[in-house]
């Protein structure tokens, strides 16, 4: 539905509030309510940035009301006092972020609540609780007050809600006992964050491998994004995927995308934190290509990496379909925007980026079913892999010898294989069989040592 003149229908109206509060001097969990209401169609996000008097007021924290899928907060003494001085907090929600649903209040609906305590010398009277067009936080990242709405019959826009502020009122005698103390703004110290790539260090010529992506954190992490950059001309990025069960969380958002020797990944849990610690993220599978030389190279972290990305390939929503930018970079817990395929902000940016070394070594020779390299197919080969896969025994210095059958796996498969050879007339094993060869099957086996094949 359009305007007469053909011009799509102005954007639903959006109206933000701050609730009317009293309480005692010395009073703490002086909840403060922001309310929600649109005119027509469905919220899909909101910011808002809060202000209050920090001489009367001391923030606690802040909640979302149930049904946001992402809800942020940046703190007070994350952000930067501005011409509106200190006591700032900058909140922000995200819904519909699988199922494409939003929320639709025709009436004020609360959406998220501020907790203050009220300082015990607070003066008596009424004290506002403002709305404020905009906050910067110290590491640069902005935000605004606004909102994302989804009219009925067209594609979701941004609008400037109307804002109705509020006011803690102080009245009474100061609560005995009260252990409010004003609030500390001093900036805190960036927590330590790392990330690194854990696998193999050596690789053959023509091996698939995988690197484990690795986030270690002092804090707990809801949300990253990372940018990482390889030699195409030595590896072959194959896919990427966000390893959610090792986690054990979910439901998650992720992108891991693999592009012309650039990886981009983003990992967004919708409930929860990945608590303090080493969490293996995501698994980045590679392959060892390029001249039959000997050589090193590298998987290293960089500061940004631009790609463009279809939002469909992710689990956006069709009307969110074709190929978009998007930019990559090294940070944990991001701002909540919007629109989560915008550039990322603030957040808590990675201190220790740890590049992963490389060696690829030419592609080896070996005889297929050969795994004990004496240069012959016989009994104790298939001795040699039994021994290993159930008795303890060392590992074949070339696994690809031992695969006979070459299926890219060392098991129990490949000992019946070289029986079936020498003792039921089965055909030969795959190539390379007979003579020294090397392997022309694309698997994460490789050949270490097989002495037999110069």
């Amino acid at each position: 539905m359009g305007s007469a003149q053909g011009q799509p229908d102005p954007a639903p109206v959006v109206r933000l509030e701050l609730g009317q509060i009293a309480a005692a001097p010395g009073q703490s969990n002086v909840v403060v309510p922001l309310l929600a209401s649109v005119d027509g169609g469905i919220i899909r996000g909101w910011s808002a940035v809060a202000h209050y008097d920090p001489a009367i007021l001391v923030f606690s924290s802040a909640t979302a009301a149930a049904g946001a899928d992402v809800f942020t907060v940046i703190e007070p003494r994350k952000l930067v006092a501005g011409t509106a001085g200190p006591g700032q907090v900058s909140l922000a929600a995200i819904y519909g972020l699988l199922d494409g649903r939003g929320i639709a209040p025709e009436a004020a609906q609360v959406v998220a609540s501020l907790t203050f305590c009220v300082l015990p010398g607070a003066a008596q009277g009424m004290h506002a609780v403002t709305f404020l067009p905009s906050a910067v936080s110290r590491e640069g990242a902005v935000t605004t007050t606004m909102a994302v709405v989804a009219p009925p019959d067209w594609a979701e826009v941004e609008t400037v809600p109307r804002t109705t502020d509020g006011a803690v009122t102080v009245a009474g005698d100061t609560l005995p006992g009260s252990t409010c103390v004003p609030y500390d703004f001093s900036p805190p110290p960036p927590p330590r964050v790392a990330f690194r790539l854990e696998g193999p260090t050596s690789v053959t010529l023509g091996q698939a491998f995988s690197l484990d992506f690795k986030v270690e954190s002092e804090v707990a992490v809801d949300a990253l994004n990372a940018a990482l950059v390889f030699d195409s001309s030595k590896l072959a990025g194959l896919a990427g995927a966000a390893q959610e069960a090792a986690l054990g969380v979910g439901p998650i958002f992720d992108i891991v995308s693999v592009q012309d020797g650039t990886i981009g990944i983003v990992l967004l849990l919708i409930s929860g934190s990945l608590p303090p610690g080493t969490h293996t993220v995501a698994r980045l599978e590679f392959l060892a290509q390029g001249l039959p030389t000997a050589g090193t190279t590298e998987v290293a972290f960089t500061e940004t990496v631009q790609q463009l990305i279809n939002p469909a390939d992710f689990g956006f929503t069709a009307e969110q379909a074709g190929l978009v930018p998007f930019t990559f970079s090294n940070i944990v817990n991001p701002t909540a925007g919007d629109d989560l395929l915008s550039p990322v902000q603030g957040g808590t940016k990675v201190g220790v980026l740890a590049a992963h070394l490389l060696a690829i070594r030419p592609a080896a020779r070996f005889v297929r079913g050969d795994s004990d390299a004496d240069a012959k197919v016989s009994l104790t080969d298939a001795v040699t892999v039994l021994s290993h896969l159930f008795a303890g025994g060392a590992e074949p210095g070339c696994l690809d010898a031992g695969d006979a059958n070459d299926d890219g796996r060392l098991d129990i498969s490949d000992p019946i294989a070289v029986l079936g050879y020498l003792f039921l007339g089965s055909p030969s094993l795959p190539a390379p069989f007979g003579a020294c060869g090397e392997d022309a099957t694309e698997d994460s086996l490789g050949c270490e040592v097989y002495a037999a094949c110069p």
